[in-house]
Parts: C-alpha cells; structure tokens; sequence
C-alpha cells in the first residue's frame, strides 16, 4: 500500500509512519503544532507582557495567580496530554537529537538530560489547573471558567479548534518558551494523528483500500474542509 501512497509523503512524514524495525504502521492525516493558546484579551486588560524565554514565562505565571487568575488550564484524564507536554519540554531543552535518540532507547530514561525536563515541569506544576487527572481534554477549563489567562493546549491540535468560533483577535497560538539557559528558542514540535489497521481485522482488503484512499491529498482535502485548525500531512 504505502508503495502506492508514498509519493504523496515527504520523507520526513515517512519516517514518522514507522516504527524503529523500519515497518510502516501508520497511515497519517494531519499534524498540529504543540503550542500555548494565550488569551490575548486577559493579557490586554492585565497589562502582561508576552513572554519570549522560560524565565518570562513562569514569572507571568506567577504574576496571574498572584493575580486571582489560573494561569495554565490542563487535563490529563486520557494520557496523552502529559506525553505531549514532555516531548515539547524536552525539544526544548534537549533539542532534536537528543529526543529523537531518547524515543529510540539510545538515551537511557535515567539520563540527566531527562531529569532537567522533570525539573522544568516541576516549575510549572504549582501553576496548573488543579484536578487534571479527572478531566479530558474537552474539559480542561472547567472550574478555571474565563479566569484561564492561557492554557496548555494539550496535544494542541485542540488549541487550533478552541479558535474556531471565537471573534477575531480574542485567542493566539504561543510557542513554549525555549530555556535561554539550555539550547534556546528554535524547535518547535508538531505531532500527526492517523489510521491504522488491526493486525486480526476480518476484512483486511477493505481496510487497506480505505487506508489508500486516506493516504491522497484529495481525502486531505476533504478532511480538513471539516478541520481547519490543523494541517495535510502529504505533500500532494
């Protein structure tokens, strides 16, 4: 299949659809960029500076709760927000290489380079909307309400959806600060979402005639007609 599709594909996004033994697993269909919706009225009508390195960053979050405000709206029910939250921490601190050789155990977990990420999450922790481990992504400004002064968009395509609807102006994608005092501002991260096929499905000539037709830029197309807030991951 993926001898068919894999012209519509950059190699970057190939190699993003398989695994460490070299296997295509999945067919993907967009990406989104892991960012900070920051919400530009409360800034405005607070007078906060937007900040650019770490320091600025947790020091606004101070600032806000010092101020009655949540400053980080989060949820954590589902798993996958906190995978998301370190992968950009460590981007961030560590850079590329180091992340990438971290995902494919040629940096051990045990590696300092892992603890400074933990100890930058740390600083955020006292920050963070209280009872994210009940709450799904959908929620995660429930009990924060309009005193959410900007939130981590887990995963963040949701942060690009948050925007739809909204007047013109009232929300903007942050970057994650980069650590001015580790590797600096730069990478940023955009994870993909896609389909994959059940290794005992009964009716695998369906299913990989169903994956083909993802894996066009007139099913990207389609799609995105219906989700503006992210971005086709083929190249055709």
């Amino acid at each position: 299949m993926w001898e068919k599709i894999g012209p519509n594909f950059s190699d970057a996004v190939k190699n993003l659809s398989k695994g460490v033994d070299g296997h295509y697993y999945l067919v993907p269909i967009y990406n989104y960029p892991w960012v900070v919706l920051l919400q530009q009225e409360r800034v405005r009508q607070q007078g906060y500076k937007v900040p650019t390195t770490w320091d600025e960053f947790t020091a606004l979050a101070k600032q806000m709760q010092s101020d009655g405000l949540v400053p980080l709206a989060f949820a954590e029910k589902d798993g996958w927000p906190a995978l998301g939250t370190f992968d950009i921490l460590n981007l961030r601190i560590n850079g590329f290489d180091y992340h990438t050789q971290l995902m494919q155990h040629k940096v051990p977990w045990t590696d300092k380079g892992v603890t400074a990420v933990f100890d930058h999450w740390r600083e955020l922790m006292p920050y963070l909307q209280k009872g994210a481990n009940g709450r799904i992504w959908q929620e995660r400004r429930e009990g924060a309400g309009e005193q959410a002064g900007r939130h981590d968009v887990p995963g963040l395509e949701p942060g690009r959806r948050e925007l739809h609807g909204r007047a013109p102006g009232r929300s903007r994608l942050l970057p994650l600060p980069g650590d001015q005092r580790a590797v600096g501002p730069g990478l940023h991260g955009r994870p993909a979402d896609g389909f994959m096929m059940p290794k005992k499905g009964k009716n695998k000539d369906a299913a990989k005639a169903v994956l083909e037709y993802i894996g066009t830029g007139e099913a990207e197309s389609t799609y995105l007609k219906t989700d503006s807030g992210t971005s086709a991951s083929p190249t055709a």
